[in-house]
């Protein structure tokens, strides 16, 4: 893969994603901060840390320059794999991903991923990871940090290593074996779980398979149902 640009950091920004769509940056460059103050998650939920504690980045891809467009629906479930095996670089098995955009350790929330297509045939690809967070610090009791399960890393370096593992993955696009990797890397198929779907519709099933476009089938009651937008919770056994 040929070199690639420089990442813009910034001390603080509103939002990396918003700083992603500035028109000179091309293919493959990637903004970050450590002190986002504006930053959203899906569904427009606000995603506010304190200074110096979470990485934010946001990574350009070309829609152009992807070789496999048909891959581009599973950008993030590839974004999370690739933070994962970065974090499972430090710290063995310990990252999973939960479909379709977060990543877990100890089945808790460490980071997040929000793709936004734009107008002129960009991804922007934003990662927020809960880096250097105290447990009082935490958002909501389901989150943890990446310092609270013992894993320093310098977020320069994580950074530049999730984009270069992103950028290879996409590059090379979703084979048989990438695929593999994603099931054996989720914790979500295997799981009950409830969907609720942008219609407001809510089923339970068991997570069974990722389909072709990286959408999760779930067994349900009256079938097996394929989930391409909306939520899905990770039930326990009380749930």
């Amino acid at each position: 893969m040929t070199s690639l640009p420089n990442i813009v950091w910034h001390e603080s920004t509103g939002s990396t994603n918003s700083d992603a769509r500035e028109p000179s940056l091309g293919h493959g460059s990637m903004v970050a901060t450590t002190h986002q103050v504006s930053g959203r998650g899906r569904l427009s939920r606000e995603w506010v840390c304190p200074p110096g504690k979470s990485l934010a980045m946001s990574l350009v891809l070309e829609v152009g320059r992807v070789p496999h467009p048909h891959d581009l629906t599973w950008v993030p479930l590839l974004a999370g794999l690739a933070l994962a095996d970065v974090i499972n670089s430090y710290a063995a098995d310990v990252a999973t991903v939960k479909w379709p955009n977060d990543v877990l350790v100890a089945d808790r929330k460490v980071a997040g991923v929000l793709s936004e297509l734009t107008a002129n045939g960009r991804i922007i690809v934003g990662v927020g990871v809960n880096w250097a967070l105290d447990s009082h610090e935490l958002p909501v009791p389901t989150a943890t940090s990446l310092n609270l399960h013992g894993i320093i890393v310098d977020p320069m370096a994580l950074a530049e290593a999730w984009r270069e593992a992103m950028m290879a993955s996409v590059m090379a696009g979703v084979t048989p074996e990438v695929r593999g990797r994603l099931v054996a890397a989720s914790a979500t198929i295997g799981r009950s779980v409830r969907i609720e779907f942008p219609s407001g519709e809510t089923d339970r099933g068991i997570a069974v398979a990722l389909g072709e476009d990286g959408s999760l089938l779930v067994e349900c009651t009256d079938g097996v149902r394929r989930v391409s937008a909306g939520d899905v919770t990770h039930l326990r056994h009380n749930d």
